[in-house]
């Protein structure tokens, strides 16, 4: 890939379209105009529920409001992006929050006023002109019963700033104060240890360097683990509190309740996961067996990341447009072009340049927004192209349920939102397994996919369970308060998910991340990521099963549904119960096909004639 000094180096075409956000006027006259949108809204909060036509005039200017938001807030927030030290972007950006920052705290909380009017909203609540704000009125309804009274409601709005959050005291633990061993070589040469390069060493050649590695990497956080678990403890106690008072029966009913999610779809997701785990031991036998074939020494934790096969990649921006194309192409007409456009009208930016943030993303907030934005930092490799298919799935799942669904209702929430990206990385994985001869390349790709499976999935669903049982062990106030407690859950939760059972033991030090996954922070959210997975798959089995109908459903009754319903009344439409084990039972028949795959192709490359 070419590399380019400064972002404005990069040729236009490359470099995605902020410009349009503006629509013909300068970044300090948009900001300027915030008062303008949001002085209707503070001098009329407390008359919105009087009336059918206040409401609907009120809801009207949010949404107006709420469009000028998305505009400013995308072309900031991209165009720091593509330069965080960019200063003056960055003092308009300070601005523009401090906007916002004061608008949040002059509006407050909306739930002791909307029921301080429940009479008059009764009244019209079920009236057809408010058909579209009905999801959101029931669901204030429904929170009635977890509600205080206003004058505590008020003081949690009210103290929450001066909240102290543990989740940054780990944060500043985890990324700066921990510090690792040097890694020390042969010779005596020292190499610095840190989270950035870790990966890179545990891909060294040198075997003793990727323990040291592995080993430095994990004792560094263990040297923490007192307080690592005590913030983790106490986040958790905070929480199982707070939801106790509220009159929640669990703190994890509280996580799951603003999805409407029925506890049996995550004890369901643990059972399933835990009764298919031998297809991913035996995937782990068959990398054991193929590595020792390949580098003559024993398969263990620090070898792990070392590629079996080498696969020469290198693909154009130009060729990954066409290949994704490519790949889309049964996904229809509408589809197709949209992405088309996309793809020539600077929906993407794509090159790294100094001082350009890492990873990708595409845009979220994006209503009345033309463009759904994406960044990269594509790097050529197919893990390059599969990004750009990821990413492109995420807005065109927001294109979706833009174009369809109303304001208010087309943002579709995390549980939904993996879907659509995983589900175009499945028909790029399809397109390009096909296409192609190259044995090792369709071995390559193969093992991607399973690996991905397995973080994704199995990984966040282990994790999850920990979460799990450590919440109904809080909230039953069983003494845990010391990293050994967290520890002997972990362990045995671990041993239902791990590749060797009879490995997993209290006292080693990969235990440390019973405490130290900043997803523990995230409001139980970790089950999400699994379940995004696992529906993308079923999807895409069931589109290999049924043909070009189901990616006609798979459009209109999921990409097209936004956020109109509950997450899983919009997957039933769609024609997946998750509550169902069968169901989800779909996703790994997809993996042990992939793995009897990667068998197959393995037996070939090493010349192996029949595995173990």
């Amino acid at each position: 890939m070419k590399k380019f000094k400064n972002y404005y180096e990069i040729p236009e075409k490359y470099r995605f379209d902020l410009e349009h956000l503006l629509e013909g006027k300068t970044i300090n006259h948009l900001i300027n105009e915030f008062d303008k949108y949001s002085d209707f809204l503070v001098q009329n909060k407390d008359n919105q529920f009087k009336t059918i036509e206040n409401y609907l005039k009120y809801q009207k200017k949010s949404q107006e409001f709420g469009i000028y938001l998305n505009k400013v807030d995308n072309y900031l927030y991209n165009k720091k992006s593509t330069n965080v030290v960019d200063s003056e972007n960055n003092k308009n950006y300070a601005i523009f929050k401090n906007k916002l920052d004061q608008f949040e705290a002059k509006i407050g909380s909306t739930i002791s006023l909307f029921f301080k009017n429940i009479d008059n909203i009764e009244k019209w609540k079920n009236d057809p002109k408010v058909s579209e704000y009905k999801k959101d009125i029931d669901d204030m309804l429904e929170c009635e019963k977890y509600k205080l009274n206003d004058e505590i409601e008020k003081f949690i709005v009210d103290s929450k700033q001066g909240e102290v959050s543990l989740y940054e005291t780990f944060s500043i633990l985890y990324n700066s104060e921990t510090k690792f061993k040097d890694i020390i070589d042969e010779k005596g040469k020292k190499y610095t240890l840190n989270s950035t390069n870790y990966k890179n060493f545990l891909l060294n050649k040198n075997s003793n360097i990727r323990k040291q590695a592995y080993e430095n990497f994990y004792n560094g956080y263990l040297e923490h683990k007192s307080s690592f678990s005590s913030l983790l403890i106490q986040h958790i106690k905070s929480d199982s509190t707070k939801a106790k008072i509220r009159g929640y029966k669990s703190l994890v009913d509280s996580k799951l309740f603003s999805d409407r999610i029925n506890v049996k779809l995550v004890e369901n997701l643990y059972n399933t996961t835990k009764k298919n785990i031998y297809i991913y031991r035996k995937y782990e036998k068959l990398n054991a067996i193929f590595y020792k074939k390949k580098y003559n020494e024993p398969y263990n934790v620090w070898n792990s990341k070392l590629p079996l096969i080498n696969v020469k990649q290198n693909y154009s921006i130009e060729e990954a447009k066409e290949i994704l194309l490519e790949a889309i192409k049964p996904m229809g007409n509408e589809y197709y072009n949209k992405v088309k456009e996309a793809l020539e009208q600077r929906w993407v930016d794509y090159h790294h340049v100094p001082n350009k943030r890492g990873g990708a993303y595409s845009i979220g907030q994006s209503y009345g927004v033309e463009k759904k934005l994406i960044l990269m930092n594509y790097d050529g490799t197919f893990d390059g192209v599969s990004t750009l298919a990821h990413e492109m799935g995420h807005s065109m799942h927001s294109w979706y349920s833009d174009k369809t669904q109303p304001y208010v209702l087309s943002s579709y929430p995390i549980i939904l939102a993996e879907i659509a990206s995983i589900f175009n990385e499945l028909m790029l994985l399809d397109y390009f397994f096909n296409k192609n001869n190259n044995i090792k390349l369709k071995f390559d790709l193969v093992k991607k996919s399973i690996d991905d499976f397995y973080q994704t999935v199995i990984k966040q669903t282990f994790w999850s369970n920990y979460e799990f049982e450590l919440y109904k062990k809080i909230d039953n106030k069983e003494p845990i308060n010391s990293y050994e407690a967290l520890e002997e859950i972990y362990v045995n939760i671990h041993k239902d998910y791990a590749k060797d059972p009879k490995k997993i033991k209290k006292g080693k030090i990969e235990n440390i991340s019973s405490v130290t996954i900043p997803h523990f922070y995230y409001d139980f959210y970790v089950y999400k990521y699994a379940v995004g997975y696992i529906v993308a798959n079923i999807f895409y089995q069931k589109y290999k099963q049924n043909g070009k109908s189901e990616l006609e459903n798979y459009i209109k009754k999921f990409l097209s549904a936004g956020g109109s319903k509950w997450p899983i009344e919009i997957l039933k439409d769609a024609g997946i119960n998750l509550e169902e084990e069968s169901v989800i039972q779909l996703a790994f028949d997809l993996l042990n096909d992939k793995v009897k795959t990667f068998e197959k192709l393995g037996n070939q490359i090493f010349k192996i004639k029949k595995t173990k």
